[in-house]
This record gives C-alpha cells, sequence and structure tokens, in this order.
C-alpha cells in the first residue's frame, strides 16, 4: 500500500472534486475521511535475532559481539525513535487502498477540518481550508479566484484548472497518452460515445493540452473511468495525472 503525505497548506472543496497543491482527486474516490497517524513502520525483527546473536557471542568474541550489537542496535533505535515522534493527520484512504495525509501545526484543527470537509461532501459545498493558518472559508468561489497559485474558473462546465502542467516538461507522458488513446480507438465503434472521448483525448495529447484534455475529462467522466481504471496500466493513470492532475 502507498502512502501520500502531501505538503501543500491549502485544499479546495468543489464541484465533487478536491484539489491540493497540482493534483485533482475526484470525491467518489474516497472511501473514508480520518484522523490518524501516519502508519507506524514495522519492528526490525532480523535486528533482534542479530542482537540475540551478539550477545551470545560476547562470551567468546566480546570484541565483534559488541560491535555487532552496536550494529544491530541502530535500525532498532531509528524505528522506536520514528513511531513516538508519529504525528496526526487528515487521512484520505481512496478506493485504490492508497492513504493521503495532510497535516496541521495544530492538530486540534484537525478535527474541526474533518467535520467541514465531511459537511462540504454531502451538502455539495464549496469549502477552502488552509492547514497551516487553520482558517475555513466555506464562501462561494468565484471566477478567477486565485487559492495558493491555483486558478479556480466556474465557466460553463464548472472546471477546475489548477495550475499550469504545460510549463513542465512531460514529454514521455504525452507520448504515452497519446498512443494509447489512439490504440483505443480500435475497439470501440466509430459512433460510441468512447470513440469520440478517445478522438478528442489523443488529438489533444498531440498537443499538448492539458486544460483541454482536462475539461474533456470532467465533462466525460464516466466515460473515461471506464477508459482508464478498467483498462488502463498503472503506467498510463500516473501518466495522466502527470499532465493533468486527475487521480483515478
Amino acid at each position: 500500500m502507498k502512502n501520500k503525505k502531501v505538503l501543500s497548506p491549502e485544499l479546495v472543496i468543489e464541484k465533487g472534486t478536491i484539489v491540493y497543491g497540482n493534483t485533482l482527486l475526484q470525491v467518489k474516490n474516497i472511501s473514508k475521511i480520518s484522523i490518524e497517524p501516519m502508519e507506524s513502520k514495522k519492528f526490525p525483527y532480523w535486528s533482534l535475532v542479530g542482537l540475540l546473536v551478539c550477545i551470545r557471542l560476547l562470551s567468546n568474541e566480546p570484541t565483534y559481539g559488541f560491535i555487532g550489537i552496536m550494529i544491530f542496535s541502530i535500525p532498532v533505535l531509528l524505528n522506536v525513535l520514528y513511531n513516538i515522534a508519529l504525528e496526526s493527520y487528515v487521512v484520505f484512504s481512496l478506493n485504490s487502498g492508497e492513504k493521503i495525509y495532510l497535516s496541521s501545526k495544530n492538530e486540534n484543527f484537525l478535527e474541526k477540518a474533518v467535520n467541514y470537509i465531511n459537511n462540504a461532501i454531502k451538502e455539495g459545498e464549496n469549502l477552502v481550508i488552509n492547514f497551516n493558518n487553520c482558517n475555513i472559508n466555506g464562501s462561494k468561489l468565484s471566477k478567477g479566484d486565485i487559492v495558493e497559485g491555483n486558478k479556480i474558473i466556474n465557466g460553463d462546465n464548472s472546471d477546475i484548472v489548477i495550475g499550469n502542467h504545460n510549463n513542465v516538461n512531460h514529454n514521455e507522458d504525452w507520448e504515452k497518452l497519446e498512443k494509447y488513446f489512439m490504440h483505443l480507438l480500435y475497439d470501440y465503434k466509430i459512433d460510441s460515445e468512447e470513440y469520440s472521448c478517445c478522438e478528442q483525448a489523443a488529438v489533444f495529447c498531440q498537443e499538448k493540452n492539458a486544460n483541454q484534455l482536462k475539461k474533456l475529462i470532467l465533462k466525460y467522466e464516466q466515460v473515461f473511468e471506464n477508459i482508464v481504471v478498467n483498462i488502463a496500466s498503472t503506467g498510463i493513470i500516473e501518466a495522466l495525472k502527470n499532465v493533468t492532475g486527475i487521480w483515478f
């Protein structure tokens, strides 16, 4: 299971999506929101075995035994110190099994944040949470609002544009996605919605147009979920996240 600690101080909830940093996460992909510490590291039992062996060596080979004890004690000590220092986080548990951790300097703020997040998702409200300043803004985001460098645009399709992915060189990702969508054209009928989406997606990938590709995916969300989640490899999903910020 992969865990991800998010350093972005701001989280935005709008139109069934959660935005942090340059990542857009769809609410339906979240199975649970909770407060818990980062998962503790497993105890290095192999070091314990090594310690026992070295302790037995002390009677016959005290020098080697002492050196061995010092070496095998380090992993045990580091494990204990790491687990003791674990803080509490707001945790998004995803359907994929991955967990995303968001922290705050004020741990008392986390419970308040979770309550607001759950209510915003349930009621379909918009929300901006700053985990550094412990601020929560539930007012309606308006066209052109800037949140931590990310522009929120409420256009006809209520799209969310996060940052500018075109500023980052993702040539390999674009080429991989273009070939993927072009290949899928052979799997669908020309008059099908899937064919049309793949055709448009291939064009946007060729043009390296992240905003148009993102709008297309958000507009035909269910179609792309079937195309990506049920068929695509992990590499394709990762490439799509890199160029659009959309996480399936």
